[in-house]
C-alpha cells in the first residue's frame, strides 16, 4: 500500500519537530516528506513533493497560512489540516470556505491529531475509489460509443445508396465525417488468431494508420476479428503504391504482436456511391490469403483462377456463370457449373488443390455478383460459410461439385426470400411498434434491431413506404401523443416532455408549437 505524503509548515521549529514524533506516523500509512517555516517555503515545498496532506498553521511570516492554502490547490489537489493558536471565528470561516474541514488548536492532542489524520484519510480513499469508478465508467463509456459508432459504419458500408444525395443525407444523419478526397477505397484488416477483445488492437491500428494516411481514413471493427477502413486520396492511386503503404501498416502492427494480419484491399473509385462495392471486395479480398498465406496482403480480383498451380478454367465458363447468377436463373447457373466441373475433369493433371480453389472461387464469384446486385438483404459474409474446410473434407470431384451447388442454390434462394420478404409488408409491424411503444426508446438503431435491419435500410424503406422521413412520422406521433396527455392528465409540461424521450422541455415545446401552431400550456387551456 502506498503511504501518505505529509508536509508540515509552522513558523515554530520545535512544534514541527514534536508533531513528527507525537505518533508513529507509519502505523497510519503516511510518512513526513518534508517541512517550511513560513508560507512562501511551504508553497514550494508544496508545488514540489506534491504531498496528499498538509499540516499548517494560519499565522507565519511573509505569505499567510490562508493565502497559501488558496495559492495551494491551484497546484496540488492535497488536504488541510490547521493548527492555530487562535480561537479565532473568521480564520475558521475562510479555512472552511477554501475546503479545510479539519481546524485544530495549538497544543494539539495526540487523540485528536490521530482522529482527524484518519478521517482526512478516508475522504482521500473515498475520493480515490470515486475516481477510480469514474476512470472505469469513462472507459465503459468510450467504449460503447466507440461500438455504436462502428455499428453504424458496418451498416453504412453495407448499403446501397440510389443517388448521392441519399448518400451524403446518411453521412449527415448519422455524424460520419467522412475523409475529403478524389478516390475512396475500403480495406479489412483480419486477425483470426488474435485473442483478447478486437477493440484493445483500436489504439494501436489509428497509430500504424496515422503515419501512413495521417488525417486520410476512418477506422472501424467490422466483426469479431476484422476492422475495415475507409481511405481518401487527393489523387488516383495505384494499388501498388496502396499495397505498400499498407504493408508498412502491418509491419507496425506486428511490431506490437505476433498475431496474424491479414489485408484486404478493395477497388479504387472515384465515386462515392461505390464505397459499398469496394467494402465488400475488401472483405472478399481476404479469402485470397487461402492463395497467398497467412500475414499477406490481399488486392481484390474478381476470380482466384489464376493462381499458379491452377490451370485456368477458359474466361467464357466464368462469365456464362456469372451472367447465370446475375439472372438468378438456376438453369443456366447448373448448365455453367457442369461445364466448368467437366472442363476440370478432362485436364487429368488439374492438382485437387486446383479444384477446390476453382469451387471456391464459384462462391466468391457467386458472392459477388449477388451483393452487386444491390439486394435490400444483410450482407453475407464470405468467412462465416468455412467453405475451404467442408470442400477440404471432401475425397471426390463430384462430392465438390454436389457442395458448391447447393451452397450457391442456397444463397440464391436466401436472396429472393429475404428480398421479398423485406420489400413487401415491412413498414405497417414497424408502424404497430411505434404505436405501442411510444414512451421507449424508438430510436432508429433500437428499432432497426427490433425487426433485424439495417438502420440505414429501414430510414430509406420508411421513406418509399410511407412518404415521410422516419423522424417525421416519429415527431408528428409524440405530438398525438402530447396532446392526449395534455388533455387527459395534469403532468406538468417538462414531465410529458420527459415521458416522451425528449430531455429538453424547451425544445419539446418549441416542437410542439411548430407542429400544433400554439404551446402546450395554451394547447391544455384551450382544451382542443
Amino acid at each position: 500500500m502506498n503511504k501518505y505524503r505529509i508536509v508540515i509548515i509552522d513558523d515554530e521549529h520545535l512544534i514541527i519537530e514534536g508533531l513528527k514524533l507525537l505518533i508513529d506516523w507509519e502505523d497510519y500509512g503516511c510518512e513526513i516528506v518534508g517541512s517550511a517555516t513560513d508560507g512562501d517555503s511551504g508553497l514550494a515545498l508544496i508545488s514540489q513533493v506534491m504531498p496528499d496532506i498538509v499540516i499548517t498553521d494560519i499565522r507565519m511570516p511573509n505569505t499567510t497560512g490562508i493565502e497559501m492554502i488558496r495559492k495551494a490547490l491551484a497546484v496540488c489537489n492535497c488536504k488541510f489540516i490547521i493548527l492555530s493558536g487562535y480561537s479565532d471565528f473568521n480564520y475558521a470561516r475562510q479555512c472552511m470556505s477554501l475546503g479545510v474541514q479539519v481546524y485544530l488548536l495549538k497544543p494539539v492532542e495526540e487523540e485528536l491529531l490521530i482522529q482527524s489524520l484518519l478521517k482526512i484519510r478516508s475522504q482521500i480513499e473515498e475520493e480515490e475509489s470515486r475516481n477510480q469508478t469514474l476512470e472505469q465508467l469513462e472507459v465503459r463509456n468510450e467504449q460503447l460509443h466507440t461500438l455504436s459508432k462502428d455499428y453504424l459504419l458496418r451498416d453504412f458500408v453495407n448499403t446501397y445508396f440510389e443517388t448521392l444525395p441519399d448518400f451524403l443525407s446518411a453521412l449527415a444523419h448519422y455524424e460520419i465525417n467522412l475523409p475529403t478526397g478524389e478516390s475512396y477505397v475500403c480495406t479489412a484488416l483480419e486477425f483470426p488468431d488474435y485473442n483478447g477483445p478486437l477493440l484493445d488492437l483500436h489504439l494501436p491500428i489509428t497509430q500504424a494508420f496515422d503515419s501512413e494516411f495521417p488525417q486520410k481514413y476512418l477506422l472501424f471493427s467490422y466483426n469479431e476479428s476484422c476492422f475495415m477502413s475507409i481511405l481518401a486520396f487527393d489523387r488516383r492511386i495505384r494499388k501498388e503504391e496502396l499495397s505498400e503503404k499498407l504493408a508498412a501498416v502491418k509491419t507496425q502492427l506486428q511490431a506490437n504482436g505476433s498475431y496474424t494480419t491479414n489485408i484486404g484491399i478493395g477497388n479504387i473509385y472515384n465515386d462515392l456511391l461505390k464505397i459499398h462495392m469496394s467494402a465488400k471486395q475488401a472483405q472478399y479480398a481476404l479469402a485470397f490469403q487461402i492463395v497467398r498465406g497467412d500475414n499477406s496482403i490481399n488486392p481484390f480480383s474478381s476470380n482466384l483462377k489464376n493462381a499458379h498451380f491452377t490451370l485456368a478454367v477458359p474466361e467464357e465458363l466464368w462469365d456464362a456463370f456469372s451472367s447465370g447468377v446475375r439472372s438468378l436463373n438456376f438453369a443456366n447457373i447448373s448448365k455453367a457449373i457442369g461445364k466448368i466441373y467437366g472442363y476440370m475433369q478432362e485436364l487429368k493433371d488439374m492438382p485437387v488443390l486446383g479444384i477446390q480453389i476453382n469451387s471456391l472461387n464459384l462462391i466468391l464469384t457467386c458472392l459477388q455478383q449477388l451483393n452487386e446486385l444491390d439486394t435490400p438483404v444483410n450482407p453475407v459474409r464470405y468467412e462465416e460459410m468455412n467453405c475451404f474446410n467442408q470442400i477440404a473434407t471432401l475425397d471426390s470431384i463430384d462430392a465438390i461439385k454436389k457442395y458448391v451447388e447447393n451452397v450457391i442454390y442456397n444463397l440464391i434462394n436466401m436472396i429472393k426470400d429475404t428480398s421479398f420478404k423485406k420489400s413487401a409488408g415491412m413498414i405497417p409491424p414497424v408502424e404497430n411498434y411505434l404505436h405501442d411503444h411510444i414512451y421507449e426508446d424508438l430510436s432508429l438503431i433500437s428499432v432497426a434491431q427490433q425487426f433485424y435491419l439495417s438502420p440505414i435500410y429501414l430510414s430509406q424503406l420508411f421513406k418509399k413506404e410511407t412518404g415521410q422521413s422516419y423522424i417525421d412520422y416519429l415527431t408528428n406521433l409524440k405530438m398525438n401523443a402530447a396532446k392526449k396527455l395534455l388533455l387527459t392528465t395534469d403532468m406538468m409540461v417538462y414531465e410529458i416532455s420527459n415521458k416522451l424521450g425528449y430531455k429538453d422541455s424547451k425544445y419539446f415545446s418549441r416542437l410542439f408549437e411548430k407542429k400544433l401552431g400554439c404551446k402546450p400550456s395554451e394547447y391544455r387551456k384551450r382544451g382542443f
